[in-house]
């Protein structure tokens, strides 16, 4: 909702039908139906149905960390086929090494539910594809990251 505040058509992504709706909702109460999408599917699919071309700008929020082996790969890869030449990607996620953290934590990652980007991962799954900065914010040691990526 955010970016269609700011003038972006966005096309949202979600497994859940449940959180589709909601987002239809909000975006209609927000007077925003006419720039945005939202479609129900499946971010480690190949293809995934009603959404076609190349985006400008691609999100991942909080989104491909909870992936895992082979799917995080294919969520990757399909964050390739959808962001243009030239266009950006940017993902927010959870970024520490899984031996830094607790057995467990009820707020937040832990080697129980390890659902993290570890160091260096970030460059495995995109440098072949993306130029690849760290965002200042948020800061290094706080257990968080942001990259913006430009596809070559």
């Amino acid at each position: 909702m955010f970016l269609a505040r700011h003038g972006f058509r966005v096309t949202g992504i979600d497994f859940s039908e449940v959180a589709i709706k909601s987002a239809r909702a909000e975006a209609s109460a927000g007077g925003l139906t006419e720039r945005t999408r939202f479609v129900v599917g499946d971010l480690t699919a190949e293809h995934i149905a009603g959404v076609e071309g190349t985006f400008d700008l691609v999100v991942a929020y909080n989104t491909l960390q909870d992936l895992r082996g082979a799917d995080r790969r294919r969520m990757a890869a399909l964050m390739v086929r959808l962001c243009r030449p030239g266009g950006s990607a940017l993902v927010w996620c959870y970024f520490v090494a899984k031996k830094s953290l607790s057995l467990v934590s009820f707020r937040g990652p832990s080697r129980l539910a390890p659902f993290v980007i570890e160091p260096g991962e970030e460059r495995e799954l995109f440098e072949q594809e993306f130029e690849i900065a760290r965002l200042p914010e948020p800061p290094l040691d706080s257990g968080f990251a942001c990259f913006l990526m430009t596809r070559r």
